[in-house]
């Protein structure tokens, strides 16, 4: 360097050190001390940044330095990105953050993605539906939000357990993305406000989702044995109108081709699902109906007399 000999110094300093090399060309190159040099320099100083940047991207934690050394490289910087990304083991949350967000800021959203679907599909396979809906809501993909959705109700069909659908907290659902998703959101709240004694915006919200062309259609029934405890309460939780739509719910079921399927959804009262008979899923409409007929007969003179319950 003392002697001017640009090029020799550079060739030496890529024997010693690629740290070095790349910072010495960078130095060079952005102070225009290249440019008497007889070939292009910026890919010669691109060249040596990307070099090093190779030796730091397989680092455990430096991964993310390599990759801005890359990104300070105009020509090559973002297709390199691009294809090392692809291979960067994520091990956890913070470290698929942090490849997101370059991935955001650098790659193409093909690139963006991919890399959401390969996380989703890891997450699904995980049980962690939670993480893996958001990933796949990232990757725009609704048709695997409605499906991982369906496995969630599926399952508290299956076992009652209300903890499955406290997957969806901190998601951002999106009614445009997966109505599925706001089902579970509002039946979820449905239970909340009942615990919390707020009958009357638990059945507000019961009607709704009755109403409503997100519910699924073998949830119903569940959602008419959920009233029960709202139509035998002292309040009067139901109006005339709301009343005549439940019944309008009931009967459509049970006047449907596929009332045994939707039957089979119904909880059982006994400790073991084998216990649980057509007759006694048949009971627990029977129980809705005739909770239904009393309070339509208590609404029609509570509101018939003007009373506001």
């Amino acid at each position: 360097m003392v002697r001017q000999d640009k090029s020799k110094a550079i060739r030496l300093c890529s024997r010693i050190d690629w740290w070095l090399v790349a910072h010495l060309t960078d130095i060079l190159y952005k102070s225009g001390n290249l440019n008497d040099l007889r070939f292009d320099v910026s890919h010669v100083w691109e060249y040596f940044l990307a070099s090093y940047a190779e030796i730091l991207i397989p680092h455990r934690t430096l991964w993310h330095v390599g990759l801005d050394y890359l990104a300070a490289c105009p020509n090559i910087g973002k297709s390199a990105i691009e294809e090392y990304i692809m291979h960067i083991p994520i091990e956890n949350e913070m470290k698929a953050r942090k490849v997101l967000e370059f991935c955001a800021q650098y790659c193409s959203e093909h690139v963006f993605n991919t890399i959401n679907r390969i996380l989703a599909s890891r997450k699904l396979k995980q049980g962690q539906y939670a993480a893996a809906i958001a990933y796949y809501i990232n990757a725009g993909e609704p048709k695997r939000v409605i499906t991982i959705s369906d496995i969630l109700i599926d399952e508290y069909l299956k076992n009652g357990d209300m903890s499955c659908m406290d997957l969806i907290d901190g998601i951002g659902y999106d009614a445009v993305f997966s109505d599925r998703l706001v089902f579970l959101a509002d039946y979820r709240s449905f239970h909340e406000l009942y615990k919390a004694g707020k009958y009357m915006e638990a059945g507000k919200l019961l009607r709704k989702l009755l109403e409503s062309e997100y519910a699924p259609k073998k949830f119903w029934p569940v959602l008419l044995v959920d009233a029960i405890p709202l139509l035998e309460g002292e309040e009067i939780v139901f109006d005339v109108d709301d009343t005549y739509e439940l019944m309008r719910c009931l009967e459509e079921v049970t006047l449907s081709h596929q009332k045994d399927y939707y039957l089979q959804f119904l909880p059982s009262s006994t400790s073991s699902e084998k216990d649980i008979t057509v007759n006694e899923r048949e009971r627990q409409l029977d129980i809705v109906r005739l909770a239904l007929s009393r309070n339509l007969a208590r609404a029609m003179i509570v509101f018939s007399n003007g009373f506001d319950m």
